[in-house]
């Protein structure tokens, strides 16, 4: 009960058992948890589809022993405008009446999941922009390619691409003088980027 994780057990019977003070505040609102009909606390919860799957795994687990690994998902709440996602584990144990119980144990993880799909969104943005620059700067005949701060290529064209007989994987984080120009051609670049830098013209 005084384990900083949040724990409960269904019984035998399929009763919740026990609910430790960090699992209460999944269980919402929902009156006299002790002694009650576990599927019934489940379906409450969560829509049908769901709640059922959770209601069999508890079952096969009990019946079974086998140890239990949620994958990582996230679900709308039946009692609460919400959707939340956890990790959880079940495990059988023996109680003191001599029977089998399934103890769940578990971590909200919804904020994890919204960074996540936030970030998941922002890469494919970048993606479908940087598909665009390509297709923009290679539709010219002129040769494109933009330097970091230290000379190393981040895009070539296609256009160059194909007179140096390259392909772009070739060339990203390469300086000229690694790719076979003379120390001349190499230093007048670097004094380019310089002057670039210094007066942002």
């Amino acid at each position: 009960m005084n384990v900083p994780v949040p724990i409960y057990v269904v019984d035998a019977d399929f009763k919740l058992r026990l609910v430790n003070p960090m699992a209460r505040p999944v269980f919402g609102g929902i009156p006299g948890l002790i002694g009650r009909d576990f599927d019934e606390i489940i379906r409450v919860l969560w829509p049908k589809e769901f709640s059922d799957e959770i209601v069999r795994t508890f079952r096969h687990t009990l019946e079974t022993g086998e140890p239990f690994e949620s994958p990582d998902s996230g679900e709308r709440r039946r009692d609460r405008d919400a959707t939340e996602a956890y990790e959880w584990r079940l495990n059988r144990l023996p109680l003191p009446d001599g029977r089998f119980g399934v103890v769940c144990t578990f971590r909200e993880i919804s904020e994890r999941k919204r960074i996540r799909e936030k970030l998941r969104q922002a890469t494919a943005r970048h993606e479908q922009q940087a598909r665009l620059f390509d297709g923009v700067a290679s539709t010219t005949p002129d040769f494109v390619y933009v330097f970091d701060p230290q000379g190393r290529f981040l895009y070539a064209n296609r256009r160059l691409l194909e007179v140096w007989g390259m392909k772009l994987a070739d060339v990203i984080g390469k300086t000229c003088r690694e790719l076979g120009y003379e120390q001349w051609h190499h230093d007048m670049h670097m004094r380019e980027i310089k002057q670039v830098i210094e007066t942002k013209q």
